[in-house]
């Protein structure tokens, strides 16, 4: 049992430490490919005042920031911003908007991509100009709180008071602000075909067994039915039919309690 907590222990003290990533030069291509295609994570291309020269992708965690924000602070000024029609080349346009041309207060110029990765899960809006490789990140974290409530069916006198909803992007936020590993995975897909249920499969890298993620994303996506509006609904066609007396599916509302069975979960 305690090797078994020392041996989770040691790799999720590798997983955490971003700072190797550091040596990654700081693209929108390397970022996607550490936080792979988690249906949470927004990749937006912007051209500068509609200047097609002048790009810059625009990321961020879908439930982790203020999107009004985004269009209004960001967004807006970085496509309309008469200064900065004045200016050619993308060190100028980086070196106005450290300066205040994005009148947001909370900015930092960053030149590695562990960095980078870091603000983006911790509720940032990054500015990538991949020609120069830097980024410019701005916390913007805009969480969803007035309805998160505390768990109705599952007490606890130690942990979080906070439980699942029934919006999904406000529960996959609520994961990753408790776990903010890049390597964290949210796969999310469509079921019923009258329902239109969202689903996902949420599980970290390299930490559960790729055979089972395989199986289970198989078989989720190869449920065909009109309609499918519980869990229950949703188990019979995941799990096999064995009888035993030991349970193959645990339930739970409560964020604390998810996060901590998919965080010692490695086969």
């Amino acid at each position: 049992m305690k090797s078994s907590k020392l041996k989770n222990s040691s790799k999720q003290e590798a997983y955490n430490k971003n700072t190797e990533l550091n040596d990654k030069e700081i693209t929108s291509e390397n970022i996607k490919s550490v936080l792979s295609d988690s249906s949470d994570i927004s990749y937006q291309l912007h051209y500068i005042n509609g200047r097609s020269d002048l790009l810059v992708t625009v990321v961020f965690v879908d439930g982790l920031v203020n999107t009004k924000m985004v269009n209004d602070d960001i967004l807006k000024p970085l496509t309309q911003e008469k200064i900065l029609e004045k200016v050619n080349d993308l060190n100028g346009i980086i070196d106005l908007i450290v300066h205040g041309t994005i009148y947001h207060a909370s900015r930092k110029l960053r030149t590695g991509l562990g960095e980078v990765l870091d603000d983006i899960l911790n509720g940032a809006v990054a500015l990538v100009f991949d020609r120069e490789k830097k980024a410019i990140t701005f916390d913007i974290k805009g969480y969803e709180k007035r309805s998160i409530t505390e768990p109705t069916n599952e007490s606890a006198l130690k942990g979080a008071k906070d439980s699942f909803i029934e919006v999904l992007r406000v529960n996959t936020s609520l994961v990753r602000r408790k776990i903010r590993t890049p390597y964290l995975r949210i796969k999310e897909t469509i079921v019923g075909r009258q329902t239109k249920t969202s689903i996902a499969v949420i599980y970290i890298e390299n930490l559960t067994n790729r055979k089972i993620i395989e199986e289970v994303l198989k078989r989720v996506n190869s449920i065909d039915v009109d309609g499918a509006t519980t869990a229950g609904s949703i188990e019979e066609y995941i799990i096999d039919d064995n009888r035993t007396l030991f349970p193959l599916v645990l339930y739970t509302e409560r964020t604390d309690k998810f996060c901590h069975n998919i965080l010692e979960k490695e086969e």
